[in-house]
């Protein structure tokens, strides 16, 4: 599937560029900032992602996604780490299988997400 989407450009690197493919990305796939787990996810399609989201599928996306959300919850930045930490589940939830370790409702960062919710 990703060899049909080709090489995937750069992410933006403005802060509001970066907060708009955060917000499209969690859009897209179906979670809010404001995240309530159930016992359901989304489960979107990488076929249908619009072409304004092809960037989140840079290597360096997910790395500077995870770092963000890494900094601002050990650094009490819970605002962004709520946001970040959704945005990275929604990434993950796109392009890893729903068995994946790192997704499923008992998952680290569902469980983190949770924690900074209460």
């Amino acid at each position: 599937m990703l060899r049909q989407l080709g090489e995937p450009p750069e992410p933006p690197q403005s802060p509001d560029g970066i907060e708009n493919i955060h917000m499209a990305l969690r859009q897209y796939v179906g979670i809010d900032k404001t995240l309530i787990l159930t016992p359901s996810l989304p489960m979107p399609s990488l076929a249908d992602l619009p072409r304004e989201l092809h960037c989140i599928l840079h290597e360096s996306y997910m790395e500077q996604l995870s770092d963000r959300f890494g900094k601002a919850s050990h650094e009490g930045k819970y605002n962004i780490a709520i946001e970040s930490g959704a945005t990275l589940l929604a990434l993950y939830l796109l392009v890893y299988p729903k068995n994946y370790p790192q997704i499923g409702i008992s998952s680290p960062l569902a469980t983190k997400l949770h924690k900074l919710t209460k």
